[in-house]
């Protein structure tokens, strides 16, 4: 009799290993990877200039993950990295794993934050996933999100892509000498350079893909800069900015000359406010789209009118880099 008890004992025990082991196969891990910025995917999207505190190919290589399971939270702001390969790299969760239940709905926020200087807070919804995000504005940080919902999970469960959309506008600023290149005596100096009458603070609204800006308004200065006579553009800076403001563009510079290149002294100044850098249409001025970059140009030159060209760039949600490069 105890044999058979110690032999059913064996046999129960061999049964339970034998279902535990089968769970654990059967369990798919829930994982991240594939993120792209505004549908790129093209081989250049790994180093995606897209996303990018200077615009300068810096790749989209972490986002923040929040996730439920029928209406239960299972991430909240985990980190998601890439590896260091350029190409092919994995993508890795930090936190505990969670694995797919056959049949549930979930539902996935990517929030990606520049070096996180942007976003002040995330109200979450019942299921702790971004309901609102409260963003202020510092020039630099790009802000991206993307929803991701899987409704009656089944297997095979495949990995968790967001495809990120820019939330932000984004002007390239360049300032152009027109003196003729010859007239090495003379040069401008920037002594003030500004955008003006751009938002500071906004709230999205993550689940109706809306902002809506707070009332204050800000100037972000731009870099001063010593340009000398020629035909060429110097790029000066990349500022991100909130979407919906009609921005303005403040310049002063000092006119300098010298006898023997070495020597400069200031003979005269200028400035010039272009309060509607992008312009009016019937009436009405133009405001900053998102998602859509600008190319603005101020042009100086000895004896001339300062003037002011502001040109959209489509190209920022193309993953190809074409707005980044056409100011080098």
């Amino acid at each position: 009799m105890k044999k058979i008890i110690l032999a059913a004992m064996a046999f129960a025990a061999l049964a339970a290993c034998t279902k535990e082991t089968t769970v654990d196969v059967a369990r798919e891990e829930i994982t991240f990877g594939n993120a792209f910025v505004d549908n790129s995917t093209k081989a250049d999207a790994a180093t995606d200039p897209s996303y990018s505190t200077t615009g300068k190919g810096v790749a989209l290589t972490q986002f923040n993950v929040y996730g439920a399971v029928n209406g239960v939270n299972i991430f909240n702001g985990n980190t998601v990295s890439k590896g260091e390969a350029a190409y092919g790299s994995a993508w890795t969760l930090t936190g505990t794993k969670q694995y797919w239940i056959a049949g549930a709905d979930y539902k996935f926020v990517g929030v990606v934050d520049g070096t996180k200087g942007g976003v002040t807070a995330i109200t979450p919804d019942a299921a702790g996933l971004p309901e609102t995000i409260t963003y202020t504005a510092d020039g630099a940080t790009d802000l991206l999100c993307d929803v991701v919902t899987v409704d009656d999970a089944a297997s095979p469960y495949g990995v968790v892509a967001f495809n990120y959309t820019h939330l932000l506008s984004k002007i390239n600023f360049a300032v152009k000498n027109t003196t003729d290149a010859s007239a090495t005596n003379y040069r401008f100096v920037l002594t003030s350079a500004k955008l003006t009458n751009a938002y500071e603070s906004a709230v999205y609204d993550v689940n109706n893909d809306k902002w809506t800006p707070a009332a204050t308004m800000r100037d972000f200065a731009l870099e001063n800069l010593t340009i000398n006579s020629a035909a060429t553009q110097y790029h000066s800076q990349e500022v991100l900015l909130i979407p919906g403001s009609a921005v303005g563009v403040y310049i002063a510079a000092n006119i300098e000359a010298t006898d023997n290149g070495t020597d400069w002294t200031v003979v005269s100044t200028v400035e010039k406010t272009f309060a509607n850098a992008l312009g009016m249409v019937d009436s009405t001025p133009k405001t900053l789209e998102r998602a859509t970059a600008y190319n603005f140009i101020v042009e100086l030159g000895v004896g001339t009118e300062i003037q002011f060209t502001a040109e959209e760039m489509p190209d920022w949600t193309d993953g190809d880099g074409a707005d980044d490069t056409i100011l080098q």
